[in-house]
């Protein structure tokens, strides 16, 4: 069992009536919690998390990046060799910042959603590889791209082009 400690300004609610966090729940508990703007931060990674203008600059910066396929729920970019699919330095911009800020200047989402849920890549292909992306748009598209990566539902085709001699 798994104590979750909050500051005394966060509280939780069993049958409506507060709780220590002793109480042995039963099946059809009802468990609210309320917590301070400052837990909610913390605990929704708000404070860690790049500003919208990461975003919006990795979208206006990083070039060649087109939208293959689009729907409500997912996401199929064309990543040019060079471009990194997540980033490897805190200062980079990537493939997954991209994604972010096209979804930000098409509307598809607003910086009140990045708080619940973010947008990201489903696979990865090296910086000096192109090639096609999944991205989830949503939790529920993130989960379906998931599971048919993890279970070998689509299918990866690699092609290298060699100029010169090979020895």
């Amino acid at each position: 069992r798994t104590v979750y400690k909050t500051d005394c300004s966060d509280s939780i609610s069993l049958k409506n009536a507060y709780k220590e966090g002793k109480e042995i729940l039963a099946q059809g508990d009802e468990i609210k919690c309320f917590f301070s703007e400052e837990t909610f931060s913390s605990l929704s990674g708000i404070e860690d998390r790049e500003t919208t203008s990461d975003y919006r600059k990795a979208y206006r910066s990083l070039k060649d990046i087109s939208v293959l396929y689009e729907d409500e729920d997912i996401l199929l970019l064309n990543k040019p060799a060079g471009v990194l699919t997540q980033k490897a330095k805190p200062e980079d911009l990537s493939l997954n910042e991209w994604l972010i800020g096209h979804l930000l200047a098409t509307d598809a989402i607003t910086e009140a959603d990045l708080a619940t849920f973010h947008p990201s890549v489903c696979n990865r292909l090296d910086r000096n590889t192109s090639g096609i992306v999944l991205c989830g748009k949503t939790l529920s598209g993130s989960q379906a791209l998931s599971r048919i990566i993890k279970d070998r539902t689509v299918k990866k085709y690699y092609q290298t082009i060699c100029k010169g001699k090979i020895v």
